[in-house]
């Protein structure tokens, strides 16, 4: 048993989340007062926590263009219309926010694997195996994570 210094309540370890830095291995507050907190925070500070994440996913953005090229093969230049285009197209193993895939494409940076589209040429080549540029999408036993 452990209490919480914030609700002043006896709980059972279960109840809070782990912390390396804590004597104890535990962090101090219970999980539903860290919670309650964080969401105090969220609302008080939204506009600042948003803005925050635009500006980040920003940057990331620009280093994988910067990284990767500024155009589609098809001539497109217009970043608000560029995206990021897997060659190798990835099985759906994991659903996530599409900035992880910008962050791994700029830290491992493989032209191989990554490429610059734009968003019709990305949704020609995944729905129709092909795009106006002459891409194809190579067969599903290339295809990372292989097939079902």
């Amino acid at each position: 048993m452990k209490t919480c210094p914030h609700c002043r309540q006896s709980k059972a370890e279960t109840e809070f989340s782990i912390s390396s830095r804590e004597r104890d291995g535990l962090q101090g507050w219970c999980k539903s007062c860290q919670h309650a907190q964080k969401k105090t925070y969220y609302r008080n500070c939204k506009r600042q926590i948003l803005s925050r994440n635009k500006r980040s996913r920003k940057e990331l953005h620009k280093k994988f263009f910067n990284l990767y090229g500024h155009a589609c093969h098809c001539g497109e230049n217009r970043e608000v219309f560029l995206t990021l285009d897997h060659i190798i197209p990835l099985r759906r193993v994991r659903l996530g926010r599409g900035d992880a895939a910008y962050r791994d494409a700029v830290l491992e940076y493989n032209p191989n694997k990554y490429q610059v589209l734009c968003m019709s040429c990305n949704f020609l080549k995944r729905h129709h195996d092909c795009c106006p540029c002459g891409f194809s999408t190579p067969a599903p036993e290339d295809w990372i994570g292989g097939t079902d």
